[in-house]
């Protein structure tokens, strides 16, 4: 009568390219042991909790059985059952350069799993990258060699829309370059460049003159949107008569005074309303306090003629309250 234990022999049935289960955190493994010595019958107790020769439905991880022969002789045996590393994935984006355009770029790299990969996108493409995208978010999926399979979905970005709102100061005249452009820029991609009329500037644009004006704005990534606007005067000319004045030197509007910034010189003839001339004066006497000859004049509308040193004849009334 034998007396010698039982020997084991445990094999893994399914292998799955060479791990014993098919995906990470599957349990789609499986344990045959076959037992040679001893006496028959032979009773299994595994670390799992099972009683048979042929285990199935198992997770990766580490087995032991203890096979009894009828005799009460008892053999151990071990044995580990491996799995593949997460299937997963790396990814590259290049994200939409300018907003609304479709330059954006996705390289997939899966990791894990077993080797090789096959990749399904969204729209049938089995490439590792896809190249010509709009802001959008792209699906996949990548199948390893065990059919193991993992979805998921990556977001092309794109800027938002390059805007500009201009803020000016107009020029104070039509002949005085005293006006001012800046701007306000949102969306694109900072830093941005500007030009304006098709030369580079920075802004704020100061001793800016009435005209139109076109502001290209650029950015970092030669991303571009132009703004075009008018600038005109505060006021239509670069000077001012006064239409009434009142002589009365209660210290306001007391003199019939010019304001300009534009001539280096001029004259003015007035007259009354029967063609007499009771003023003569020139930029070097700037103003008429209402007198003639030193004598006070009426109340009464008077003409004026004003010669500028560039020959321009600028006429009109004023009227004069006492």
């Amino acid at each position: 009568t034998s007396t010698a234990a039982p020997s084991i022999n445990a094999t893994i049935t399914n292998i799955y390219n060479g791990y014993g289960i098919s995906c990470k955190g599957g349990n789609d493994g499986a344990i045959q042991t076959n037992v040679q010595g001893g006496k028959a019958p032979y009773s299994y107790t595994w670390n799992n909790g099972a009683t048979s020769s042929f285990l199935s439905n198992l997770s990766a991880g580490t087995y032991i059985v203890n096979v009894e022969d009828s005799n009460g002789c008892l053999s151990t045996e071990s044995i580990t059952i491996d799995e593949p590393s997460t299937l997963s994935y790396l990814y590259v984006v290049e994200d939409v350069t300018c907003f609304d355009e479709q330059d954006g770029k996705i390289q997939l790299y899966p990791t894990g799993g077993v080797a090789p990969y096959t990749i399904s996108w969204f729209d049938g493409s089995s490439l590792s990258y896809l190249n010509n995208l709009s802001n959008n978010y792209y699906s996949f999926t990548i199948t390893d060699a065990n059919s193991c399979s993992t979805s998921d979905s990556v977001e092309v970005y794109e800027p938002s829309e390059l805007l500009i709102t201009v803020d000016t100061i107009p020029p104070t005249c039509e002949r005085i370059n005293d006006g001012q452009i800046d701007a306000f820029i949102t969306g694109g991609t900072y830093p941005y460049t500007y030009s304006l009329n098709g030369s580079a500037t920075a802004l704020p644009v100061d001793s800016i003159a009435i005209g139109s004006y076109i502001l290209k704005v650029t950015d970092s990534n030669n991303c571009t949107q132009s703004l075009a606007f008018d600038l005109g005067p505060l006021q239509p000319r670069c000077f001012m008569i006064p239409n009434m004045y009142s002589p009365n030197y209660d210290g306001y509007n007391d003199e019939f005074r010019i304001q300009h910034g534009i001539w280096s010189s001029y004259t003015i003839t007035i007259y009354n309303q029967i063609g007499q001339l009771v003023y003569s004066g020139s930029n070097n006497t700037p103003y008429w306090d209402g007198f003639s000859n030193g004598e006070p004049l009426p109340t009464g509308d008077y003409y004026y003629q004003l010669i500028t040193n560039e020959g321009e004849v600028i006429y009109g009334y004023v009227t004069l309250i006492r």
